[in-house]
């Protein structure tokens, strides 16, 4: 499972691993931005994927996340 911030990348991961390893991992954190206490509004995107080797074969779900602070 990765989190991708609104430039494609990477701000948060989990795994890889078996679903039954994985589940003791109830939470994908996104990593904030050095400097920066929480993270930055914007669109951000969930996707679990299935990994064969080390490439991802198969898109399991996705959801966009809209971080907004006001």
């Amino acid at each position: 499972a990765r989190w991708y911030d609104s430039f494609g990348d990477i701000v948060g991961r989990v795994g890889p691993g078996s679903p039954a390893d994985l589940t003791r991992q109830m939470v994908v954190p996104v990593q904030v931005p050095q400097g920066f206490h929480h993270s930055l509004p914007g669109h951000y995107t969930f996707v679990v994927e299935r990994i064969q080797g080390d490439l991802p074969v198969e898109v399991i779900g996705r959801r966009t996340v809209l971080v907004d602070r006001t």
